[in-house]
């Protein structure tokens, strides 16, 4: 099945092949890939706005591989040399397909409700009962904390 008509098998295998690096299935916890059918359909679903600038910022990364067409044939070895080196690169330096590709797919595999169950978290938005969290070393937000300012206030 298709994540959208107008997608290409090709398209597909290999935006599944990607999702799977960023975050692969778990045998141990029960857990799906990110490359899951249940996943792909909230991807597409939740994102339709968003899908047209992915799929042609997913054309121009692979325009000097050769295409996707080529792309889709690549051995093992080559597609994990590839795509490690894409990560490697995130945020910082990467092509803008994985700066909205990355944030879809992650937010997608996070609505899953065996990616909740395997947490122990109920399914749906923590609002408005909310969620306990642990007494947590806070102190790892000090390198956050000490960050310029990301927003500009408006008068």
């Amino acid at each position: 099945m298709s994540i959208k008509p107008g997608f290409s098998k090709d398209e597909e295998q290999l935006l599944k092949q990607i999702a799977a690096s960023v975050i692969p299935p778990s045998t141990e916890r029960s857990l799906p890939g990110a490359d899951d059918e249940e996943v792909f359909q909230r991807l597409y679903s939740n994102t339709t706005d968003a899908l047209n600038s992915l799929l042609n910022a997913f054309h121009e990364l692979l325009e000097s591989e050769g295409g996707i067409s080529a792309a889709s044939h690549w051995k093992a070895e080559k597609f994990n040399d590839w795509i490690s080196n894409q990560i490697e690169s995130w945020p910082a330096q990467s092509h803008v397909f994985f700066k909205l590709f990355f944030p879809l797919i992650i937010r997608a595999y996070y609505k899953d409700e065996r990616v909740h169950k395997a947490y122990n978290r109920r399914p749906g938005p923590p609002f408005p009962e909310g969620y306990e969290l642990s007494d947590e070393d806070w102190g790892l937000l000090e390198e956050v904390r000490g960050r310029p300012s990301l927003y500009k206030y408006c008068d």
